[in-house]
């Protein structure tokens, strides 16, 4: 195709060669150009597929969706943006390095072991506990008792729900929880089933990893085993099952779930960081914390009537009595929690006196491994208290 003759005039004005003659017109240029036509680009024509070639890419793209598309989708969508029960198997360990490369040190949670920044609420829905003033005469006793224990290392909050007046002795110090972290996820299943996420009557059954040694029947029962979430949650408190606490928290959504709860509750020293049973201590709270989620259990803009029954009704039938409730009389009841582990100690519940009189209290000891002490004192401190709370 010979150039036109503005594509002519633009090649010699940008210096690319020269015209032989001007004199003869515009023909004569236009022969001289057939030695730069080579220069110019020729314009590509798009190849088109035939109908091979379609049914290769059909094909491509059908194995793609059928066997990539899937394992993308439940292996890293669903845990990362749908909070997808926690499997231990999932590790989409790349979450940190493309989605999220700064959260090494900008975050607030952790999913699945990634750290997160996540809003927070404003107002938390727990109501603080009102203090008044400090027992002091109690406080003295108590920490005498610590003292001629040297072994141990204790926290206690005693609070009078009548009038706010309290004990604190390292209450806002974190100590290891050991099955005592089973109040807060109580709380936090139920707080789930009234979102509607699933119902009491729902059932789940017991597979391998879920399955866990230590306080519990249920880590006997043969694979397959079901229970609804209503024994369940259960025997995780009456019986301090592990296993079972461990297949809650999987349905409620994985530790983090639980520990974004508790941060909107406006709690900031309590934190789930390992399935039970958590040997080394790792989860903790504080015994004031303890206080505060026993307290909101009543609270009826917290959570709702039915709700606060089955969860009092749980509490109330704890097997485990050597503790809290070996300190009080016979005629006085409690609801409460304990824990137990090699290096930790602990209870914390609500005392109902026949006379009326009604307090919340939090005992949590470090102990040098399984040392008995730590149980006597427990036992000792609180009869003190009862003695105390129900007379002055």
């Amino acid at each position: 195709m010979p150039l036109s003759k503005q594509e002519a005039d633009m090649y010699y004005m940008y210096g690319y060669g020269q015209p032989r003659s001007y004199q003869h017109g515009y023909s004569q240029k236009q022969q001289s150009l057939g030695e730069v036509k080579r220069f110019r680009p020729k314009t590509r024509q798009k190849r088109k597929l035939n109908n091979r070639g379609k049914l290769a890419l059909f094909i491509l793209f059908a194995v793609f969706s059928i066997t990539v598309v899937p394992f993308f989708v439940n292996k890293i969508t669903k845990p990362v943006l749908l909070r997808y029960p926690a499997n231990k198997n999932v590790k989409p360990e790349n979450y940190n390095y493309l989605y999220a490369p700064t959260s090494k040190y900008i975050f607030n949670t952790d999913f699945m072991n990634r750290k997160m920044l996540v809003g927070v609420n404003k107002k938390p829905l727990m109501q603080s506990i009102l203090l008044t003033d400090e027992l002091k005469t109690l406080k003295s006793t108590l920490n005498a008792q610590i003292a001629a224990n040297p072994k141990i290392d204790a926290s206690i909050f005693v609070w009078d729900i009548s009038n706010g007046k309290y004990v604190d002795i390292k209450g806002e110090t974190p100590f290891p929880a050991a099955s005592i972290i089973k109040i807060p996820v109580l709380i936090s299943l139920f707080k789930t089933i009234e979102a509607g996420k699933f119902k009491k009557d729902d059932k789940i059954s017991l597979e391998e990893y879920y399955r866990s040694e230590g306080s519990g029947s249920l880590q006997y029962k043969p694979e397959g085993y079901s229970l609804t979430i209503d024994d369940l949650a259960r025997i995780m408190i009456t019986e301090s099952d592990n296993s079972s606490t461990n297949m809650l928290m999987s349905a409620i959504g994985s530790m983090t779930a639980i520990n974004d709860d508790i941060k909107s509750w406006g709690l900031k020293n309590t934190h789930i960081n390992n399935w039970l049973p958590d040997m080394n201590g790792t989860n903790y709270t504080t015994s004031k914390d303890l206080v505060t989620m026993l307290y909101n259990l009543d609270n009826e803009a917290f959570l709702n009537l039915d709700s606060r029954a089955d969860i009092f009704d749980y509490l109330g039938h704890v097997k485990n009595n050597r503790l809290l409730a070996a300190g009080i009389p016979n005629d006085a009841s409690i609801a409460h929690k304990t824990g137990d582990i090699g290096t930790m100690l602990g209870d914390a519940g609500i005392i109902y006196s026949p006379n009326g009189r009604k307090y919340i209290v939090a005992i949590l000891v470090k102990r040098p491994y399984n040392d008995y002490s730590a149980k006597e004192f427990i036992v000792n401190a609180s009869s003190t208290i009862y003695n105390y709370m129900t007379n002055y």
